[in-house]
C-alpha cells in the first residue's frame, strides 16, 4: 500500500526493484569489508614467505604462496564482484567519488599485481597488502558525512565523463607501472 503511495506522489522516477534488493544484498554481504581482510592476511603471509625465498632456502615456498596466490585470485574475483555490483546499482562506472575511486584503484592494483605473478614472485604480496590499505583507507571517513568525498579528487571527478574516463585511465596506468618498478 504505501509503495503504490509512495509511486503516485513521487516527483522523480520510480527506483527499480530488482536495484534496491541489489543494494540490499550488496549492503549485507559487505564484500569490500572481506576483500580487505583477504587482501591484508595474504598479502602479509605471501610477503613473509617472499622474503624468507630471498633470505634462506625455503623449501615449501613455492607450493604454499602458489596456494595463497589462488586465494588472492579468489579475493580479487569477489572484489569484481563487488565493483559490478556497485556498478549496476549506481548505474555508472563506480568512479564518481572518492570512495568508488579507491575501491577502483585497489581492484586495479591488485588485479595489475596477480597479472604479473608469474614473472615477479613478490608482486602478488605487495599488492594485496597495498589493495587491503587502500580498501582500509576508503572506509575511513566519519559516517556521518555521508557523501565519502575526501575533496582534493571530487572537483576532477564531479567534472564532466571524458574527463573521469582520462582520470581512470591514469590512475590504471600508474598502477601498472608501479607493479613494474618493484
Amino acid at each position: 500500500m504505501m509503495n503504490v503511495y509512495q509511486q503516485a506522489k513521487a516527483k522523480v522516477p520510480a527506483i527499480d526493484n530488482r536495484k534496491v534488493k541489489a543494494e540490499l544484498l550488496y549492503n549485507q554481504l559487505d564484500l569490500f569489508f572481506w576483500c580487505r581482510l583477504a587482501y591484508l592476511i595474504l598479502g602479509g603471509i605471501l610477503l613473509f614467505i617472499a622474503c624468507g625465498e630471498i633470505i634462506a632456502d625455503f623449501k615449501w615456498g613455492r607450493k604454499i604462496s602458489s596456494i595463497l596466490i589462488a586465494l588472492l585470485a579468489i579475493a580479487f574475483l569477489t572484489h569484481t564482484a563487488g565493483v559490478l555490483l556497485r556498478w549496476y546499482i549506481c548505474g555508472h562506472a563506480p568512479w564518481a567519488n572518492a570512495y568508488e575511486s579507491m575501491v577502483c584503484t585497489s581492484w586495479m592494483l591488485v588485479g595489475s599485481g596477480l597479472l604479473f605473478a608469474r614473472r615477479f614472485r613478490i608482486l602478488p604480496a605487495l599488492a594485496g597488502l597495498l589493495g587491503g590499505i587502500m580498501l582500509f583507507c576508503s572506509r575511513t571517513e566519519p559516517p556521518e558525512s555521508g557523501n565519502h568525498s575526501f575533496g582534493t579528487c571530487s572537483s576532477i571527478l564531479l567534472a564532466d565523463v571524458s574527463r573521469r574516463y582520462h582520470y581512470d585511465r591514469l590512475r590504471l596506468f600508474c598502477s601498472l607501472c608501479a607493479d613494474r618498478v618493484v
